[in-house]
C-alpha cells in the first residue's frame, strides 16, 4: 500500500510547502493503524479458535471420539491435551511425557508438522521454543509409521546439520508419508490411548 502511495505523490509534491507531506505522512499513517489493526484482529480469530477446541475437546470418551470427523481428529486430541495444561504455569514439556504413549506420540507429530509449516521447515522449528519435543516428535514419527520423518528429525538434532536441507527431506518425506494421516489411524486403531474417562458424556464434533 505504501508503494502505492508513493507512486501516487511525485517528488516535487513531496518536497513541496503546500501540505502533501502532511498528507502524505498521515496516509502512510493510516496504513499502519490499519495493518496492526487487521494483524490484531487475525491473531484473536486464531486464538478464538484454539480456546474453542479446548473448550470442546476438553474430556474425550470413546464413543465422543469415535464422532469426530478424520479431518478434526488430530487437531481435537492435541486441543485435548492443551486442556489440560495449568493455565497458570503451562509447561506442555513436562506435561506430554507423562501422557499415554498415543497421546504423547500424536500431540509431538501435530506439534512438529504445524511448527513446520508455520516456520518454514525443520529450521524454523529447531530455532524456536518447540524444538526441545524435537526427539519425542521422532519417537511419535516412528510409532505412526513415518519413520523417513522421523529419520529427518533425528538427522537435525545433530550438531552441524545442514538444516536446509534436511527441511527439504522432511518435506519430501511428510508429502509420501502423511504423518498427521498416519496419525488419525492410530487414534482410529487405538482410542483407548486418547480417552480421559469412561463417561455418559463426551465433546460434539
Amino acid at each position: 500500500m505504501m508503494t502505492v502511495i508513493w507512486e501516487a505523490l511525485p517528488a516535487d509534491s513531496i518536497l513541496a510547502g503546500d501540505g502533501s507531506v502532511t498528507v502524505w505522512l498521515l496516509l502512510i499513517l493510516l496504513a499502519a493503524v490499519i495493518g496492526a489493526y487487521l494483524w490484531g484482529l487475525n491473531r484473536r480469530e486464531k486464538k478464538g479458535h484454539a480456546d474453542q477446541l479446548t473448550a470442546r475437546y476438553k474430556s474425550l470418551d470413546e464413543s465422543g471420539l469415535a464422532e469426530i470427523p478424520d479431518d478434526r481428529l488430530v487437531d481435537a486430541v492435541a486441543a485435548n491435551v492443551i486442556a489440560k495444561l495449568d493455565p497458570r504455569r503451562p509447561d506442555a514439556y513436562h506435561l506430554v511425557p507423562t501422557l499415554s504413549q498415543g497421546r504423547c506420540s500424536v500431540y509431538c507429530v501435530w506439534l512438529v508438522c504445524h511448527e513446520c509449516a508455520a516456520q518454514g521447515g525443520l529450521a524454523g522449528f529447531y530455532a524456536g521454543p518447540s524444538a526441545v519435543f524435537a526427539e519425542l516428535a521422532a519417537d511419535g514419527l516412528e510409532l505412526v509409521g513415518a519413520v523417513e520423518c522421523a529419520a529427518a528429525v533425528r538427522a537435525a538434532m545433530r550438531e552441524g546439520a545442514d538444516l536446509s536441507a534436511l527441511s527439504a527431506s522432511f518435506d519430501d518425506a511428510a508429502k509420501r508419508e502423511l504423518p498427521l494421516e498416519k496419525c488419525v489411524a492410530y487414534i482410529r486403531d487405538n482410542p483407548g490411548e486418547f480417552v480421559d474417562a469412561p463417561s455418559d458424556s463426551h465433546a460434539s464434533p
